[in-house]
This record gives C-alpha cells, structure tokens and sequence, in this order.
C-alpha cells in the first residue's frame, strides 16, 4: 500500500477509535479507566503521524473490556465491517447474527467501524454513489437493529463510526 493512501487509512482509523472512545466514555462514566492518558495517546500518534495504526474494532474492543470491566449492566459488541468480506449482505447478516447473540432483556450497544471500507476498498475513490450506498447500508443496518429492540423488547443503541 502507497505511503498516502496508508497515511488516509491511519487518520480514517484513528477518527473511528475516537468516536468509539467517546462513546464508550458517555456510556460508562463511572469507569475507573484512565480516559484522558488514552486520549493522550491517540493525540500522539497523531501528530507523530505513526504508521500502521490498528483497526478500529480491535482498539474499540480493547478499550470495551476495559470500560465494561465492573459495569456488567450493558452488554456492548463490535463488528467491524471492513473487515468482513463478500459485501454488504455479508454485514448486514454479521449484524443480524450479533444481535441474536446479544440476549434479550438487558440494555445492549452495538458498535460497527470500518462500513466505509465495507461500500469502498481503501485505495478507491470515494464517490457520490459510495456516499449513496454507505447511507442506504446505514438505513438498512438501523431498520435491522431497531425491528429486533421492537419484537425483543430490548434497548438497543447503534452507533457507527
């Protein structure tokens, strides 16, 4: 892979650790991880412009055990949608099967990274179609999870970085 485009990768990946970040940081405020020496962290290798940043959901599922350590209340899963190859059938039956997985009853979070890889392989242009694709995938993705919380009776939040 060309130095720019690796370069567009880190900085895509390191904006969805962020989001994923500050997410997890709104759901578990009580957490007794130290946020702010993470986000210290991130702002490093950032300016750094270190390469080879790891993919979002590995990060975000790190961090996950982390926070979750002691707050058993939510259950929380990452899907990481570029990672996920045949499609975006093949994502929206991932998510389907992580819902499934997640029980009924208890407050649940789903979290996918990696949807803009999933519509377009790094190194692609990103186009208006692309752009169209992501967001009819998005809608897909939201009427999936919200028909299962609806017959389940099982709040469920989805945030996609």
């Amino acid at each position: 892979m060309n130095a720019p485009l690796r370069s567009r990768l880190d900085h895509r990946r390191l904006k969805e650790i962020r989001a994923g970040h500050g997410m997890l940081r709104m759901l578990f405020p009580g957490s007794s991880f130290a946020s702010e020496e993470f986000e210290k962290a991130l702002d490093f290798i950032h300016t750094k412009q270190i390469q080879g940043v790891v993919p979002a959901a590995s990060a975000v599922r790190r961090l996950l055990n982390w926070y979750e350590d002691g707050n058993p209340g939510v259950a929380c899963r990452v899907l990481d949608a570029g990672a996920i190859s045949g499609g975006l059938l093949w994502v929206q039956a991932a998510v389907q099967r992580v819902i499934r997985e997640m029980g009924r009853g208890r407050p649940a979070v789903l979290l996918i990274t990696g949807l803009r890889e999933a519509v377009r392989a790094p190194g692609h242009r990103w186009t208006r179609k692309a752009e169209r694709e992501r967001q009819e995938q998005l809608e897909l993705l939201q009427e999936t999870v919200q028909k299962w919380a609806q017959s389940t009776g099982t709040p469920v939040s989805l945030f996609v970085a």
